[in-house]
């Protein structure tokens, strides 16, 4: 049997190591990412990466914690993995930021691929590409004279960037093996050998320095110096926090505005044969300001006109309540006379006095079917005018247009049409029982003594007196109840007039709110008129006003953007 490779081998190995950690998310030290990244100097290190999913690196660095970058490192441009290629390019397309690191021997004639590549994806990506050329250190010092330097440094990458569209001036040079041995001396981490190694690095840098040809080229000289001193880090960090502060955000408006200009100049093609057509529809077209003042007339309109019934049938209504009333009071006084217990009183009386017993009958009776005759006249007439306002106000949709408007202003003017009915059927339903209550005090304040004089209390004397509370109480209130016909509907329709004054009020306010900042607020027409779809006359006016708006905008949009931008858009 054939023996397993090695990287199987190992995958077993560390599966039987790692298999808790499978499916689980494994927080380590920073320190320890390389064995998480890579695979050693040996070569091992493949079977535990081929356990993992994904890798994410928490550090505490200014451009992740003053800008809030995040670092994606890509497969790669140059992976043979043609699916790792594609992943890549798509990052570079996002990414607000490219860092391309070359080597210190330059650009290679592949790097022409990516960037025709790189232009399929965004026609803007080299504004924010950035070169670095790592290891500058390990130029030997025979590599620093004027005609090496500058073979390398603009022969291979200056032209060639300049050759590729690419910015030249986001060339940077740097040494970073210096500022992480720097980092681990910070940190009290660097061992005796890397402190060696960082005093001999220290050395050469000054070597090299001393070995530079003055005649090199004035721009070349700053970057050279700045890598063979520090490293040159910081000055990279600071240009990139720079950029992505402000530039990168002129970048993004330059395609805005450079997006308008082609919209507006294609706009302006397409609609020149239309141009008499927009005139004469623009001349139709109703302002801003007209369109509001129409919307509010229409809603005071809907609300008027779907109330108007109501003043028109208020007679009709109460005769209807009344017939119905005038009913219910007969039978529900001559039902409480013919179920009235008078042994109540009887019993309380050591003697009984026939007169003192109907007198408090009389006087009890006053006063409980008084009461009785507003409740029957309330219950009877007054829903019939509640029910159908409320059915008005849903017909008029004026309801939902009012809490549309106030839930977009933020204001209180929905809740307080709500109260505003609330209180109309509150009133109406307490007016209409104290007015009946009213009608009866002529009959409670009646001095009403009980006629005859008979000895005792007998069946037939409680037969006769029945029928005496009959003829006392039933037709009196029954006349009472058709002599208010007429004042109550006299009151209902004032109290409906008082209720749209009251409406018209509560719309001028809102109407108010809206003219301060009409853009706040989409006036809601559909819900007004109840069309879910718009007319074609109203669509025709919606597509002129946003050509109008997107041609104003576009137009004046040369006058408030900075030259900044302008000049990105024209690169």
């Amino acid at each position: 049997m054939a023996e397993p490779k090695r990287e199987l081998s190992e995958f077993l190995e560390m599966l039987d190591r790692y298999r808790a950690r499978l499916g689980t998310v494994h927080i380590d030290k920073i320190e320890n990412a390389p064995m998480y990244l890579t695979t050693d100097k040996t070569g091992r290190g493949l079977g535990h990466l081929l356990m993992i999913e994904q890798v994410h690196l928490y550090k505490n660095n200014p451009l992740f914690n003053e800008v809030g970058t995040e670092i994606v490192d890509t497969p790669g441009t140059d992976s043979t993995n043609e699916r790792q290629r594609e992943l890549t390019y798509r990052y570079l397309a996002e990414s607000d930021a490219i860092m391309l690191v070359l080597e210190p021997r330059g650009i290679s004639m592949a790097g022409r691929n990516i960037w025709e590549e790189l232009g399929k994806y965004n026609r803007s990506i080299r504004n924010k590409m950035f070169f670095l050329m790592n290891k500058f250190d390990t130029l030997g010092t025979q590599d620093l004279r004027k005609d090496q330097l500058e073979k390398l440094l603009v022969s291979q990458v200056i032209e060639k960037l300049s050759m590729y569209n690419l910015d030249p001036n986001k060339l940077f040079l740097t040494c970073a093996k210096i500022v992480d041995l720097e980092n681990r001396k910070a940190q009290r981490k660097a061992t005796p050998q890397e402190m060696a190694e960082m005093e001999s690095m220290y050395k050469d840098f000054q070597a090299k320095r001393e070995a530079l040809d003055p005649a090199v080229r004035a721009d070349l000289k700053p970057l050279i110096n700045q890598a063979l001193t520090d490293g040159a880090l910081a000055n990279l960090r600071k240009k990139l926090i720079d950029y992505l502060r402000w530039d990168i955000q002129v970048e993004r408006l330059g395609e805005v505005y450079a997006d308008l200009n082609h919209v507006l100049e294609a706009t302006k093609k397409m609609m020149a044969s239309e141009e008499s057509v927009l005139e004469e529809l623009r001349k139709k077209a109703k302002t801003q300001s007209e369109e509001i003042v129409e919307f509010f007339e229409n809603v005071k309109n809907a609300f008027f006109d779907a109330l108007s019934v109501i003043p028109k049938g208020v007679e009709k209504a109460v005769n209807v309540g009344i017939g119905r009333a005038k009913g219910e009071l007969q039978t529900r006084i001559t039902a409480a006379i013919d179920r009235y217990n008078f042994q109540r009183i009887l019993m309380r009386m050591a003697v009984v006095n026939v007169q003192e017993v109907k007198l408090q009958v009389i006087n009890q009776f006053k006063t409980e079917l008084s009461a009785r005759f507003a409740e029957v006249i309330k219950g009877a007439v007054a829903p019939l005018i509640v029910d159908k306002l409320k059915e008005q106000v849903r017909a008029s949709r004026v309801d939902q247009v009012v809490r549309a408007i106030s839930g977009e202003l933020k204001t209180d003017h929905g809740q307080r049409f709500d109260e505003l009915v609330r209180l109309f059927c509150s009133n109406m339903e307490q007016f209409t029982y104290l007015r009946a209550l009213e009608s009866t005090w002529k009959l409670q304040d009646a001095d009403m003594r009980p006629a005859g004089f008979e000895p005792s209390w007998t069946d037939q004397v409680e037969k006769d007196f029945r029928e005496d509370l009959k003829s006392v109480f039933v037709g009196p209130l029954v006349d009472e109840a058709v002599a208010l016909e007429p004042i109550l509907a006299r009151h209902y329709r004032a109290l409906v007039m008082d209720m749209l004054d009251r409406f018209e009020k509560l719309i001028d306010e809102l109407w108010t709110e809206v003219k301060k900042d009409p853009d706040r607020v989409k006036l809601p027409v559909a819900l007004l008129t109840g069309v879910s779809e718009a007319s074609e006359e109203e669509q025709i006016k919606v597509a002129l006003l946003k050509y109008d708006a997107m041609l104003k905008t576009a137009t004046d949009l040369d006058a408030r953007v900075p030259k900044e931008i302008k000049m990105v858009s024209q690169r």
